[in-house]
């Protein structure tokens, strides 16, 4: 976490401020879990909580946290066996630049980040399957915004919440933005 706030205000100084907008904004999401080398898929869904400032007329930074919204049961498939697990995504923060065109009162808009996720895996099978795994890497997505006022946005966002060596997080979030 101290990376990220360290990274966020490094970028932040390093743009020239111009006073054009901060937001803050609230998600919910649903997501697939992709294990890279096993048979282990799960899905996952997550809630989050943002706060950005657009430092320029299209470009800002965003800083996000996110939590799980229960567990989802997966099986492990092994070579001659399979466990049944217990999968949480149990919280992630992330640091995006999100550049934006708008049209209207619609706005597209891109993340393209890095994220730290800290995922849940336990199973009553194998005592010795309780597993934290904590993980960094590359985070992007895509969305659009409809402002439904001149404080209010409503979101939709494709969103690939980590790319890490082990596993993928992707997914969409709905969520509902604020302009302060």
């Amino acid at each position: 976490m101290k990376t990220l706030i360290t990274l966020f205000l490094f970028i932040y100084t390093s743009i020239v401020y111009a006073e054009t907008g901060l937001y803050g904004s609230v998600q919910l999401g649903q997501a697939d879990f992709k294990a890279k080398t096993l048979d282990y898929n799960a899905s996952l869904k997550s809630t989050s909580v943002s706060f950005g400032h657009m430092m320029l007329e299209q470009l800002g930074v965003e800083l996000r946290a996110g939590t799980k919204l229960g567990d989802d049961e997966a099986t492990l498939n092994l070579p001659g066996i399979d466990i049944d697990t217990r999968i949480s995504l149990d919280e992630y923060y992330s640091i995006y630049f999100r550049p934006e065109l708008n049209i209207e009162f619609i706005k597209l808009y891109g993340l393209f980040g890095y994220t730290e996720a800290t995922l849940s895996i336990k199973s009553d099978q194998v005592e010795d399957i309780d597993i934290d795994p904590s993980n960094h890497g590359p985070s992007y997505g895509l969305g659009i915004g409809i402002i439904t006022s001149d404080r209010i946005s409503i979101n939709a966002e494709y969103i690939e919440i980590i790319d890490s060596d082990g596993f993928t997080i992707d997914g969409f979030n709905l969520g509902v933005k604020f302009f302060f």
